[in-house]
This record gives C-alpha cells, structure tokens and sequence, in this order.
C-alpha cells in the first residue's frame, strides 16, 4: 500500500504535494478506516477515480454523482446516462442504515454545486423485486408508472417496461441489464436477465433494484405546485409560457431539469443532506478547489443575470433555489472533517 495511514486526521487540514495519480490511493487508503468525500476538479478525474475503485475495492462502496453536462439555466437536459447515475447514487444513499466504513462518494466541483430531490423523494420511489417481497404483478406495474418508466411494447433502453401476458420486462435505470419476471397468478415464479436486443432471457437473478426514471416526477400534485408558483412569480404573463403549457400537459421537454424547484413541493437537497451527519466522513477537496468553486459561482450567476435580461422563463429559478450558496456550502465543509490537496 503507498499510504500507510498512520497519521492523526484530527490535526491534518491538507496534503500537500500529492500527484494526481497518486490521489486514487490516498483515497483507498483514507477509507480503510473513515468514509470518504471526494470532489474531482472536473469529469475526467471523477471518471479515472470511479473506474480505480470499481476494478481494483470491491469492498468499498462506490457512489458516483457526476454533475449535469449541461450549462447553468440551459434550454437542455443532462444526458440521461448521467441522470441514472445521480439517481442510483443518490437513492442508495438515501437508504443507507448505516454509517459503516468503506464507503465513497464520489463527485465535481459542478456536482456538489448543483441541488437535488429531497432525500425521501429517492427513498419512496425505489422498489427492489425479490420473490421473497411478494410484489403483486399489478403493484409493480403501477408502480413503475408512478415513478415515470415508459411503458412500450419491446423493452429496448433504460427506463422502460412492457406487458405480454403474464411477463414483464423491465430495464431499470442505472442497470446495465434488462429482466424478465414471469408470473403466475400474482407471484412471482421466476426473475431472469434479459438481453433487450434479442429479447432473450438468460440465467436466473433473485434481486432486481427499481430506481426512480429522474430527479423528478410530473404527477399531479407536482404539476400543480409547478403552476401555482409559476403564475405567482410571471402573473398573467405566465400563462402564455409554453413551458407553463408542456408542464400542465404532463409533457417532458428539453431543460425541465432546470426547473427542478417549481416541480418538487418540497425544497431541494443537496449532496451533504445525504450524508446524514456521519461522523466518521472525510471531504477531501480537489487542487485549487477554492478557486474553481469561485469560476464556477461566477459562471452560474452569470448565465442567471442572462436570463433575467432576456426576461426567459429560467429567470424564475432563483439561484440559491437550485444551486448551493457559497455561505452554504462554507457552512456545510465546516461540519466535518475537511482535508485539501
């Protein structure tokens, strides 16, 4: 092992002088005894890190959350592969016990940055199918379009469903795999993996994790939330928004991300309200944290202040509404144990 940790965390704030590619094995070494935080500089670093652990600790629990690829107030969405990973990240930690060691979490200056759903809003709507739980043929259906899967005729990508008979096929988000349950009756008599571009079913699984299909869900108590603040923030003026429009349609577009706040009734997390005050947690910072943390601040309330000129529908989304203010996020790092690169 290239660190022996034999130090005394209590009385270290930094690491100095730590190349970059022996920051993956003072990460390992540092979650032989505490959980650990780490903020990367940017996707590349997050990526090489999340690999190391994942083919080199199977012992350590790896919870990747990659910031949205997509700009501050932006007219697009993040890529959905990204997307999966936020929410299999974030509800896994939802429903953590526990606060046992070798776990990381793992994530950018963008990805600390940005809100989320609240915490119980990942816990609620994860489902995990055993024969053993006894899910009924009919609630798991009902369940998945409660938490926004699509229901097709041949289950081809993440996210989607079908019915044929007494079978279901079901390609979780975040799972590289699809399945296929069979049913008799309303019990389940078998659960298999399921390749979407055969259609084929393979060996035999006993455990199939359901992840909500977004950070967000347009039922209808949150399609109302969503128009009740709209129209007290733009007035009459709101009601001609098209956005105002898809959103009472219950339809998905490009950007809704953005709007994230109007859509929850509840006020948005952010990654520390995840962590559920443990104790034993390290944040390591990434080189330079502070001023990358300052560029990205000032990119953010710059895209703001553009849309607020442009009188865009965006402009309705205060900042400290989706992002983590900077007093915030000071106040956050001041509560565990924080060591810089």
């Amino acid at each position: 092992m290239l660190f022996n940790q034999n130090f005394n965390l209590d009385n270290l704030d930094g690491f100095y002088g730590v190349k970059d590619g022996l920051i993956p094995f003072l990460l390992s070494s540092l979650t032989q005894k505490n959980n650990v935080f780490y903020v990367a500089k940017n996707d590349l670093e997050l990526s090489n890190i999340n690999n190391f652990f994942i083919e080199n600790f199977q012992n350590i629990n790896v919870y990747n959350i990659p910031a949205w690829d997509c700009l501050p107030y932006d007219i697009s969405s993040p890529n959905f592969n990204i997307t999966s990973e936020r929410v299999k990240s974030f509800t896994k930690l939802s429903l953590l016990k526990e606060t046992n060691n070798k776990n990381i979490i793992l994530t950018t200056i963008n990805g600390l940055l940005i809100k989320t759903a609240p915490t119980n809003f990942y816990s609620t709507n994860f489902l995990n199918i055993t024969k053993q739980n006894k899910n009924s043929f009919k609630y798991i259906s009902n369940f998945l379009n409660k938490i926004g899967y699509t229901r097709v005729q041949t289950v081809r990508e993440s996210g989607e469903f079908g019915i044929r008979g007494s079978i279901l096929d079901l390609f979780p988000v975040g799972s590289l795999r699809a399945f296929r349950i069979d049913f008799i009756g309303d019990e389940i008599e078998s659960m298999k993996v399921m390749d979407p571009l055969t259609q084929r079913s393979s060996e035999l699984t006993n455990n199939i994790d359901v992840y909500p299909s977004n950070e967000y869900l347009l039922n209808e108590k949150n399609i109302e939330n969503f128009r009740q603040i709209f129209r007290s923030t733009l007035g009459s003026e709101g009601l001609k928004s098209q956005i105002y429009e898809k959103v009472s349609s219950g339809i998905k577009f490009q950007g809704i991300e953005h709007f994230l706040p109007l859509i929850h009734q509840n006020t948005l997390d952010t990654i520390f309200d995840f962590f559920c005050n443990d104790p034993k947690l390290v944040i390591v910072l990434s080189k330079n944290f502070s001023t990358l943390v300052n560029k990205r601040y000032e990119e953010i309330i710059s895209f703001f202040n553009e849309r607020k000129i442009e009188k865009s529908d965006n402009s309705v989304i205060n900042v400290d509404d989706l992002y983590l203010g900077r007093k915030e996020l000071d106040k956050k790092l001041r509560t565990y144990k924080t060591i810089e690169l």
